[in-house]
């Protein structure tokens, strides 16, 4: 059995006829135990409102054989014994989510700090010195040999290392909105952002 939420509960075959066994294990014993020993196909009904479970094998109405009488004991055992697991698992479980909310609770200044902080959002980038002090159109390049084997002119002009922090969303995303921007994305140059033009020989579509 597993939980994705407070609401939702998977159970596998075997687990559900399990439960129905136990169930059935209160009041009607040997329909519990007939259950247990054979397979059974479980579907709901037409109408969607009965849950059907038609179980394999014959019934025997031979009365309780000593044969019967040790089987029916031993199923009790290992039902009593699944039950105790079962408690343990849930009640490890439950220590285990408490002592997670104790900690989020305990650190959750420190933890809403940390997601508040604007290093989180900062990336850092590389550009031309010039183009930093003069050049309004400015090209950012992620890593430094990236910008030297496309900015030769950087032992004259420097290399200035720049980090971009996230302020806020002016424009919020839609990658579904049906798309009017032309893309450009080039192997061979730092094209691949929206209205950017390749710079480079190699791809021929930036060309036009």
């Amino acid at each position: 059995m597993k939980t994705t939420s407070l609401k939702t509960i998977y159970l596998t075959a075997d687990e559900l006829k399990q439960a129905i066994v136990e169930y059935l294990a209160k009041e009607h014993e040997d329909l519990a135990q007939h259950l247990y020993d054979n397979e059974c196909e479980m579907v709901w009904g037409q109408d969607g409102k009965e849950f059907l479970v038609s179980i394999d094998g014959e019934i025997d109405d031979g009365g309780n054989t000593p044969e019967r009488v040790e089987e029916q004991i031993e199923w009790l055992k290992k039902t009593a014994e699944q039950k105790e697991i079962n408690k343990m698992v849930d009640q490890v479980k439950s220590a285990a989510i408490k002592a997670s909310h104790k900690v989020i609770e305990d650190h959750k200044e420190a933890l809403q700090k940390f997601a508040d902080n604007p290093v989180n959002k900062t990336k850092t980038f590389y550009m031309c010195g010039v183009g930093f002090q003069h050049d309004p159109k400015i090209m950012l390049y992620r890593a430094v040999e990236k910008l030297k084997f496309h900015k030769p002119c950087w032992k004259e002009c420097g290399i200035v290392k720049v980090s971009v922090t996230e302020d806020e969303w002016v424009e919020e995303q839609d990658l579904f909105r049906e798309k009017s921007t032309k893309w450009y994305n080039c192997a061979h140059c730092d094209a691949g952002y929206m209205d950017q033009e390749c710079t480079c020989d190699n791809n021929q579509e930036g060309k036009e």
